[in-house]
């Protein structure tokens, strides 16, 4: 580093106590209120409202992603990764530093002292290549002859002159649009009277929270005497570790205690208006700073949008328009822009966030890889391709679809239908492959905790004399999974219903949407498969309890949960795609009114048995099988319920349609 200067003799500007900068009121200890608190910058700090605003904004902040961006013609943005000036901001503003480590330091001077200032490192080619954070206490800016000069004072004292081109330098909101106003400087009375409160608080407590009282002797003690008497009652009474000590009384004194006075007690309850005094300084809604008296569960979530909006995105704008204008050159920033990404802030809970995806990805606005982004997860292939509701074609297909459908001819309205029907069954394939990757990972994050919790139960429980403790655990543990399990694919399940829906609906004609009955079945399907699922889980341990030495079974216990982590999430995907697409599938076709159901086998080549059932029609509400063996090609398979639709075996990818 090193701070690139002109030292001007002779140009310096002296300062004395008529005259005085911000600095030199700082060497009394700040500037008086009408509490007598001194308060300057960083005095201020010790007011744990203010603290705590300031830290909430800087590091709010600091912490989204900061990237930037390409402009691409003729819409559209894309991250700017190659250019020099994306890693200074996104990952490393210096060699010294990380980018939320600079940028919450810049932003804590900016909200504070109403300006911040970075000095920046050129290369050869003119690109930023480092910023280097200056005190903004430091700081003068003076406009001499229209030229803007930058004055620091140095640790010995003397002024350096840094050039306007040589200085990233961020204003607050301020009367000249140059220099930002001093939070501290605006708000001191405010500030002042918090740290009053607070100190009002300390001493009372110091005092074991006891009101005040008088001694009373029946004689003349002396000078000496009362100096004596009140350092050592003071040493046994005062203070909360000597709270509800008995104190004795000699030589006939008298203890009189007063009340509380209304004035003592309303200057403590003063501390929590002092907090909304702050909250309204910072512009930020008190239940930020921990003040919850007017937050509640149902407007909390409202009360976190308007943060965002009102108190977080004027910062946000004012950082990314100086990042881009001070950073880029002229040409560039036709070009390129600095942002943050704000998503994370405007996460909602997990059934909103879902619901919204689902809304994009029938719109064509969001792919399933698109998705899976925002949710942090891993992308796949082929998930990148984007959908349309019109029975969920591909958008490039759209308009040709279209124009079939509209087709007046009706000698032509039974090859569309047919065609609706043939891609209707195409389009809940790529449904299912879209869906994949969800259902994979809820599969994982359920298994992941399931594993965890048993090997945790092995160590603990395993290796006693018997494993009734461990069964007890185990029994236990899986009481409450079913509403974990269901908690965490609920998102998943419904919206796939949704978009399953959508496409049985428009396979016959029918009305796209969810109806309260079949809201009523995916709920009951929720908990059936939560309950199959720990079902299937307890099956598999207690087999191995049953059947295994003792001396063996901690290893066969960690072996199986060592299998499930492995494969078990995406043995779960793939069936429940294909259980769900039938059991979702068949309830649309029967609301739409769909008598009959036509099994259409995939993959039969390899498959005996779904081959055997490849067009078989049935009545909606009969079963395309009975419980009972099914052979085909002389392979026999034992079916152990009825089949209203697939899966039939693991691996089946089988459909059914409207018959």
């Amino acid at each position: 580093m090193g701070i690139i200067t002109e030292l001007l003799s002779g140009s310096e500007r002296r300062d004395h106590p008529s005259n005085p900068r911000d600095w030199l009121w700082g060497l009394s200890g700040g500037i008086d209120t009408y509490t007598g608190k001194k308060i300057d910058e960083h005095e201020a700090l010790h007011s744990t409202a203010f603290f705590a605003a300031i830290k909430f904004i800087a590091e709010t902040i600091a912490s989204l992603p900061l990237h930037l961006y390409r402009r691409m013609s003729p819409k559209g943005k894309e991250r700017a990764s190659a250019h020099p000036l994306y890693n200074v901001l996104h990952l490393r503003p210096n060699p010294e530093m990380t980018s939320m480590n600079y940028r919450e330091a810049m932003i804590g001077q900016c909200v504070t002292w109403g300006d911040c200032f970075s000095e920046k490192d050129i290369d050869g080619s003119g690109n930023v290549k480092a910023l280097w954070p200056l005190q903004s206490s430091k700081m003068t800016v003076r406009r001499i002859n229209d030229v803007l000069l930058y004055e620091y004072r140095l640790p010995e004292g003397k002024l350096a002159i840094l050039p306007r081109e040589r200085i990233l330098h961020v204003p607050a909101f301020g009367g000249n649009g140059l220099a930002g106003y001093n939070i501290v400087d605006k708000g001191r009375e405010a500030i002042g009277i918090s740290l009053a409160l607070e100190e009002f608080a300390a001493r009372f407590f110091s005092n074991n929270a006891k009101p005040p009282a008088v001694l009373e002797h029946p004689g003349v003690m002396g000078e000496d005497g009362v100096s004596n008497f009140r350092k050592s009652w003071h040493e046994a009474q005062g203070g909360l570790s000597n709270s509800n000590r008995i104190a004795i009384l000699e030589e006939g004194m008298k203890l009189h205690e007063y009340g509380v006075s209304p004035e003592q007690a309303q200057a403590i309850q003063s501390r929590k208006f002092s907090v909304t005094e702050i909250a309204r300084l910072t512009n930020l809604p008190p239940h930020i700073l921990k003040d919850l008296d007017r937050a509640s569960f149902n407007n909390i979530e409202q009360m976190s949008l308007e943060l965002v909006v009102y108190s977080l995105r004027p910062w946000m704008v004012r950082f990314e328009q100086n990042y881009t204008t001070q950073l880029l050159s002229e040409k560039e920033q036709k070009k390129y822009f600095v942002e943050h990404l704000i998503d994370g802030l405007l996460r909602g809970d997990t059934v909103q966030r879902w619901t919204a995806y689902t809304q994009g990805f029938n719109i064509g606005a969001l792919s399933p890889n698109d998705i899976l982004e925002m949710e942090n997860k891993n992308p796949y292939e082929g998930g990148d391709q984007h959908f349309v509701q019109l029975n969920m074609v591909p958008v490039d297909e759209a308009g040709d679809y279209a124009q079939e459908k509209i087709r007046p001819a009706v000698t032509e309205e039974k090859s569309i239908r047919s065609a609706v029907r043939a891609r209707s069954g195409k389009e809940r394939m790529r449904l299912r492959n879209a869906y994949y990757r969800l259902f994979a990972d809820a599969g994982q994050r359920v298994v992941n905790k399931e594993t965890k919790a048993v090997k945790q139960a092995i160590k603990k429980h395993i290796g006693e004399r018997d494993n009734v403790t461990f069964e007890r655990w185990l029994e236990s543990f899986y009481k409450d999974m079913p509403q974990y399990v269901k908690t965490i694919f609920a998102p998943i399940i419904r919206t796939y219903a949704e978009a399953i829906q959508a496409a049985a609906a428009n396979e016959v004609g029918a009305e796209v949407g969810i109806t309260p009955d079949m809201e009523q079945f995916i709920e009951e399907y929720l908990d059936s498969y939560s309950e199959r699922h720990i079902q299937s889980s307890l099956e598999q341990l207690k087999f191995l309890i049953e059947s295994t030495k003792l001396e063996e079974l901690g290893t066969a216990l960690e072996g199986r949960t060592d299998e499930w982590a492995s494969n078990r999430a995406d043995k779960v995907a793939q069936r429940e795609t294909v259980r769900a697409d039938g059991a979702f599938t068949r309830f649309a076709l029967a609301t739409a009114g769909i008598v009959h159901l036509r099994w259409v086998a995939h993959g039969s080549s390899s498959c005996p048995w779904c081959r055997s059932l490849d067009g078989k029609i049935v009545g909606i509400q009969e079963p395309f099988i009975e419980p009972g063996n099914l052979i085909a090609d002389g392979q026999s398979m034992t079916v152990y319920g009825p089949k209203l639709h697939p899966q039939l075996h693991d691996g089946c990818q089988c459909q059914i349609v409207a018959g």
